[in-house]
């Protein structure tokens, strides 16, 4: 079972029950919100709920919940997840957020092809995609391919949104990070 996987800068690691307070503090944020659904506000009792759902979920292989976090300390600055995990079809769907601290750095590419890494190498998909509410350059930079725009597909926070689907296969997926460990719990 994998533990941990080591980036350059960050690694990612699956959710603990002792992240609640930190993730709650972390996600609270109006920006995160307006782009995923993700309640706000973002209470302790939410994070609870979702490690809870996140365990289970991992538990049975539909869904693999990463946390990014900060090599030095330990603390959790982000996520990554692979929801929706299809074995007959080998796909699924990726979703992220970032600590606002962190934006604008990298570090989400960086998480996100850590995450392909994982998707690709250890669970051997063949594709996964992504739905995006806003016009968006980060599945672009790390390989994804816009397939389309689904129009007023869903109803987030009272109006209709269109989305934008994203998806990278595994031929196409390039390993731009060189230092990638995968460390397993025996």
């Amino acid at each position: 079972m994998i533990e941990r996987i080591e980036g350059n800068r960050i690694n990612l690691r699956r959710i603990k029950r002792s992240d609640a307070e930190v993730l709650a503090a972390r996600i609270n944020d109006i920006t995160i919100a307006r782009n995923t659904f993700i309640p706000h506000p973002y209470g302790v009792k939410n994070a609870h709920e979702f490690i809870k759902k996140s365990h289970q979920q991992w538990q049975k292989g539909n869904s693999y919940t990463l946390m990014i976090e900060e090599p030095a300390d330990g603390s959790v600055i982000g996520c990554v997840g692979l929801d929706n995990v299809s074995k007959k079809h080998r796909n699924c769907e990726a979703g992220y957020w970032l600590w606002k601290k962190y934006r604008s750095q990298g570090i989400m590419n960086e998480a996100v092809n850590l995450a392909l890494g994982f998707a690709f190498r250890e669970l051997k998909l063949v594709r996964v995609h992504a739905y995006v509410m806003a016009v968006a350059q980060g599945p672009l930079k790390c390989g994804f391919q816009q397939e389309g725009l689904l129009r007023k597909r869903i109803k987030h926070r009272g109006r209709w949104r269109d989305l934008l689907l994203y998806s990278i296969l595994r031929e196409e997926w390039g390993v731009s990070i060189k230092k990638t460990r995968l460390l397993f719990i025996e």
